[in-house]
């Protein structure tokens, strides 16, 4: 038997800001960058926390990278203070502590910061540090939607989809869904494949489902890549077909494998 899996609500996306600062007419070098930092420029410190995370031009230390940006938030910058709090909710760099999460992402999304306000409705959402409140989470992703934010978006549909917060509204569902879907969002892509292939306040559609599935299934999604071997293995909007049914089995196996260092 072949199971057709939706996903629920995600553990808590978090989002580390790409910092685009110091704009001129070339791209800054590193040592340039150190230099503006250790004179004390916020910009400077979190475009340094950021290279440190990232390790393509120095080597990667999170250490380094808490420590500008801890410098850069305590000079207010909002997307070094998001990308503080999101150090201390993964453990990089410092030990995990969602207390301290939670207040450089509340600082930063007092501030406006789109994937701050993101985080902190995952952060509610989740119950994040023993503090599961829908209505803020709602609240929150809410805020973050209207800047445009297709993760926050996305966050709405699983809310509305389950009754978090909200009143259980599949319509809503849908309309949420398919704007994140529109920016390419995987998750929303195959969250809104499964109400196609259930009909839940749609109409019933295979062939749209399919279409989704595939689309965040080839961005990687897993729970897609699952449900596309199940379509294929089912004839569900496409032509039965075994070999390509394995083929999206496989590549999760292979996933999931090499995630866990198994390969």
């Amino acid at each position: 038997m072949f199971f057709i899996l939706r996903k629920k609500l995600q553990k808590i996306g978090i989002i580390l800001v790409a910092i685009n600062l110091l704009a001129c007419s070339h791209q800054p070098d590193f040592k340039d960058i150190s230099h503006l930092a250790e004179r004390g420029d916020a910009g400077a410190q979190a475009k340094l926390g950021e290279l440190y995370v990232e390790g393509e031009v120095v080597p990667q230390d999170y250490k380094k990278a808490f420590e500008w940006y801890s410098k850069a938030a305590n000079q207010g910058n909002a997307e070094a203070q998001n990308n503080l709090g999101a150090m201390y909710a993964l453990g990089q760099g410092i030990e995990p502590n969602y207390k301290k999460a939670f207040e450089w992402y509340s600082k930063a999304a007092e501030q406006g910061e789109v994937k701050a306000q993101s985080n902190l409705g995952a952060y509610y959402a989740n119950g994040d540090g023993g503090v599961k409140n829908y209505k803020k989470a709602f609240e929150w992703f809410s805020k973050a939607a209207a800047q445009d934010n297709a993760e926050a978006k996305y966050s709405l549909g699983v809310l509305y989809e389950e009754g978090y917060g909200v009143t259980q509204d599949y319509k809503k569902a849908f309309d949420w869904y398919s704007k994140a879907a529109a920016q390419n969002y995987a998750d929303a892509q195959n969250n809104l494949a499964a109400l196609y292939a259930q009909g839940k306040d749609v109409e019933l559609s295979d062939k749209k489902a399919f279409e989704l599935y595939s689309k965040a299934a080839e961005q990687g999604n897993e729970k897609a890549q699952n449900n596309l071997g199940a379509v294929y293995a089912l004839g569900k909007g496409v032509n039965q077909d075994y070999k390509k049914a394995f083929e999206w089995y496989s590549k999760l196996l292979n996933r999931k494998m090499t995630k866990h260092n198994l390969l």
